[in-house]
């Protein structure tokens, strides 16, 4: 095997001087420190140490620091760090991994030596360039940073071409596009991340962009069942270089790399640490009373717990003292407008968490039971022509599992609009429904029977389940349960999978009428 891989290497030697290019002409930098375990240096970055994730065959070009005065982007201080991959060029390690016998290549670091606890919350920035000439094809898959729990990675973060950047929940196959493709570009990006590594659904991950709050996820985030398992952190370029249908590019072999394009990015301000604070955001203009709560007023805490406790809500002591179950119930306790309830909880939006909580405690609100997405994809149907969003939820005690189809112009809209329900009914209850106005049931290849019940159009912008009385008394009791609950809280459901994003075909129409639904604009219940 050592062989095999010394023999590519050296037809890579070859190829280089037979055009005039040695390995060392290729540097445009410096090449980064690549002992077993190094740090980034104090304009590069703090908190971890790093060392390759491949060690056979990373070349002195496949990671570099470059400078401002050179040229190239620099996000703070005088220096960056430069990642490229290129064709055929791939790496190994030992007999454990090869990247050159499965399709794949990557220049990354990653801090596997420095392995982070679990149950704790954790803290991460970084800003990475992309520019204007990356061209990473979606049938290839190219992850820029990531993190691994229990073997495996947990979370990617990536990009596509025609999609941008973009985030997967590996344990749920989830997706959630964080930057779009056209403003993903050209430009830095700032990220910071509070993640709380666990087996247990009281994990957490929550993603700023540029400041903003563009993913808030509570629950289990690693893989596996080993609760020492490390967690750690990689960044850089990987590219696994798979088509659609699971096959390497060329579709010949396994690849070795063949059939990727040579890509660049840089990275700058690779930060960690156990609270916001020690990031040291404020020099990249950033407040952590943005971020964290570390800091909270306690009497405000208070307040807000003894408000979220009137609600119903578990918050245990009214310490002043925010800890997981006050952050849960502030998130969830009640569904609130678009808009209306900060994303996150945090020091300096503190008062209008209050505000908002002790409003619904004077009006006599009743409080909101949890809606936790377990699920979700999205896929055309219908000869390509309709749209089709699976879900599966649950609200409270009650699964949400069901369809919505549709056929929906980029503005969000569509001439017609269905719910399928996908829980099997038996025949009287399947008699049941066709007896309903607009009625219908489909029978699946696996020979199972389910309602399918489409939605009318009220006026311009709502739609809703005629005859739906007829359609819940038809049903089987859990069934009617989970119609109710969506009939009522449909506007939620879409708010919620819009804001986690969904995985498929990313269709910009559906995403659209998630979002009018979630903002009011487009109605959807019973009439």
């Amino acid at each position: 095997m050592v062989w095999k891989f010394w023999g590519r290497v050296c037809v890579l030697l070859v190829a280089a001087a037979a055009t005039g290019t040695a390995i060392a002409q290729d540097l445009v930098g410096t090449t980064l420190n690549r002992s077993q375990k190094f740090e980034l240096g104090a304009d590069l970055g703090l908190g971890h140490t790093y060392h390759p994730s491949l060690n056979n065959n990373f070349q002195d070009w496949g990671a570099q620091t470059v400078s401002e005065s050179d040229g190239f982007p620099v996000r703070l201080g005088e220096q960056s760090i430069r990642f490229e991959t290129r064709e055929g060029v791939c790496g190994w390690d030992g007999e454990f991994w090869s990247d050159c016998e499965n399709g794949r290549n990557r220049h990354e670091l990653t801090s596997s030596s420095d392995a982070e606890p679990s149950d704790t919350d954790l803290w991460y920035s970084l800003s990475v360039f992309i520019p204007e000439e990356f061209d990473s094809p979606r049938n290839i898959g190219t992850t820029i940073f990531q993190f691994w729990s229990g073997g495996l990675d947990s979370w990617s973060f990536k990009y596509d071409t025609g999609v941008g950047f973009y985030l997967r929940h590996q344990l749920r196959n989830d997706v959630k596009v964080l930057v779009a493709d056209g403003s993903a570009k050209g430009r830095w990006i700032d990220l910071t991340w509070r993640i709380r590594h666990s087996l247990r659904d009281t994990g957490s991950m929550t993603v700023w962009v540029d400041g903003g709050v563009a993913y808030d996820y509570a629950g289990r985030t690693n893989h596996g069942d080993d609760p020492d398992a490390p967690n750690y952190f990689k960044f850089g370029i990987y590219n696994t270089a798979l088509g659609a249908d699971g096959a390497p590019v060329d579709g010949a072999s396994n690849g070795n790399g063949e059939g990727l394009p040579n890509l660049h990015l840089f990275f700058d301000e690779v930060r960690y640490a156990r609270s916001c604070a020690e990031l040291g955001l404020e020099d990249l203009g950033y407040d952590c009373s943005d971020f964290s709560y570390e800091g909270a007023d306690r009497e405000l805490v208070r307040q807000l717990q003894t408000a979220l406790y009137e609600l119903g809500c578990d918050v245990g002591t009214a310490d002043g003292i925010i800890g997981r179950r006050t952050l849960e119930a502030a998130k969830n306790c009640r569904f609130f407008g678009p808009g209306e309830l900060p994303p996150v909880l945090a020091a300096g939006n503190l008062e209008r968490f209050v505000e908002l909580y002790q409003t619904a405690v004077s009006d006599n609100m009743e409080a909101t039971e949890r809606l936790e997405i377990v699920s979700t994809f999205s896929e055309v149907v219908g000869g390509n022509s309709d749209n089709a969003l699976s879900v599966e939820a649950k609200y409270g005690e009650v699964d949400l599992d069901f369809i919505l189809v549709g056929n929906f112009s980029d503005d969000g809209t569509s001439p017609w609009l269905s719910i399928l329900l996908k829980d099997h009914l038996e025949p009287e209850y399947a008699q049941k429904v066709t007896d309903c106005i607009g009625g219908r049931i489909q029978e699946w290849g696996d020979g199972t029977v389910h309602a399918d019940l489409p939605l009318a159009r009220e006026q311009q912008n709502g739609w809703s389940l005629r005859d739906s009385e007829c359609f819940t008394g038809a049903l089987p009791t859990e069934t009617s349960e989970e119609l109710n609950v969506l009939l009522e809280r449909f506007q939620m459901v879409a708010a919620t999978v819009n804001a986690e994003g969904y995985d498929g075909t990313g269709d910009e129409g559906l995403t659209r009428f998630l979002q009018r639904v979630a903002d009011g604009e487009i109605t959807v219940g019973a009439n």
